[in-house]
């Protein structure tokens, strides 16, 4: 189970970089899901989202591609630190 869900995620991560390459969008998977490109093998840890790195300048285009591929935004509460943080589901 834990290997499906982490390739599952792997897969849509791999959508929204080639949707953002060819927007030119510099974009950079973060934590576990970086991991798992380079470093260790599907199964080794589990994951439950996606997190990444795109410039401010950048983010309307994001956002625009995310909902291209049908994720949606998602309104959370967030401590102060978290609050540059975007959420789609």
């Amino acid at each position: 189970r834990n290997t499906l869900q982490n390739l599952i995620l792997k897969e849509n991560w791999n959508e929204i970089q080639n949707e953002c390459t060819k927007e030119n969008i510099a974009i950079a998977g973060l934590k576990g899901i970086d991991l798992i490109q380079w470093l260790v093998p599907p199964s080794a840890r589990p994951l439950t989202d996606i997190d990444a790195y795109v410039s401010s300048q950048d983010l309307p285009a994001l956002s625009r591609i995310l909902k291209r591929l049908n994720y949606s935004a998602f309104d959370e509460s967030k401590w102060f630190a978290n609050s540059h943080k975007h959420t789609y589901k």
